[in-house]
């Protein structure tokens, strides 16, 4: 008998693209659904909207709140779930048809308390990139599992993509009041599994948007990438007494690399303060250099962004600004 699945949604001035990412999940194969709309303080008519979808479908909750954040709206939709298994979707993505019903099927039929499902990320002209090509189906011990989100292979720490059975979660929630919150999340969860489910399909839309946080301006907030990769690497680090340090590695400086491209993005606008924090980031990866340079779990990728900071950072900064208009043809 199929269990009932809560289907979190938080909602902040989405009302653009709150229809197509309401009508992919209502239309989900998988009848036993609730879902729960989280209003965090909209200013836009998005509110409104939730309420419109609740008055015809019986299935939908609404919750309207202060703004509290990301990390507050789902924790919220964990607070007032009652489903036994848990899904992520935001507002302004979309899912296939059978991406609840898979996920689900893949878990109870391996046994899991979690599954992971490829995404597919969509860009404004319509350019697709199925990160679960080249994967099969398949069982994941714990320790293959985070190997495999810590070198973003075919899957990732967000949040969405995945269904979780409800217990996981009792003593976690998602970090109030940081950025990058899945950093401090995900891990967690599969640090209490012994076997995770995967499946390549990629059922969860990833919708890629000009106005994303990624090209917001650089603002203190954004170290949050670097304190909550740490935390990470520490307990996985911890859990696996360095087994899997040669991969923490790379992934602390993916994390100093990509705060770094966001202040050199914005150098001009930089304070005093910000400035230092750049150089205490660049003498980091001064510092830890070999753990690129040396590290056979680096790739083609790493090698290059590392050579050409130790270059110049302004041919590290073009060098990345070509790979982005690459990633987007």
């Amino acid at each position: 008998m199929n269990e009932r699945v809560s289907i979190i949604i938080p909602v902040y001035n989405v009302e653009e693209y709150l229809g197509a990412c309401m009508k992919s999940v209502l239309d989900q194969s998988y009848e036993d659904i609730e879902v729960i709309l989280i209003d965090d303080g909209s200013t836009d008519f998005s509110g409104n909207l939730c309420d419109e979808y609740a008055r015809h479908d019986k299935r939908i909750k609404v919750i309207h709140q202060k703004n509290g954040g990301l990390s507050n709206a789902r924790n919220t939709g964990l607070k007032n779930a009652t489903g036994e298994w848990i899904v992520f979707v935001d507002s302004d993505d979309t899912i296939a048809k059978n991406h609840v019903k898979e996920l689900y099927n893949a878990a109870k039929g391996q046994g899991a308390n979690m599954a992971i499902c490829a995404i597919e990320e969509i860009y404004p002209k319509k350019k697709r990139i199925n990160y679960g090509a080249g994967y099969k189906s398949k069982l994941l011990d714990q320790r293959t599992c985070l190997k495999r989100l810590l070198k973003d292979q075919s899957f990732n720490v967000s949040a969405y993509a995945k269904i979780y059975n409800r217990a996981l979660w009792k003593n976690i929630r998602f970090p109030e009041g940081k950025i990058h919150e899945d950093l401090g999340t995900t891990y967690r969860l599969i640090l209490k599994c012994n076997k995770i489910a995967y499946i390549p399909s990629p059922s969860y839309h990833y919708m890629r948007r000009e106005n994303s946080l990624a090209h917001s301006k650089y603002t203190d907030q954004k170290l949050d990438i670097i304190e909550l990769t740490d935390k990470m690497c520490d307990a996985i680090d911890k859990k696996y007494k360095g087994d899997l340090d040669e991969i923490t590695k790379v992934r602390r400086l993916h994390a100093r690399f990509s705060v770094l491209r966001q202040m050199l993005k914005d150098e001009e606008t930089l304070t005093k303060s910000q400035q230092k924090t750049k150089q205490e980031i660049a003498e980091y990866i001064k510092t830890h250099k070999d753990d690129i340079a040396k590290n056979p779990e680096a790739t083609r990728r790493d090698r290059i962004a590392l050579r050409t900071f130790l270059t110049n950072e302004k041919l590290f900064k073009l060098s990345w600004q070509i790979y982005e208009k690459r990633r987007k043809k």
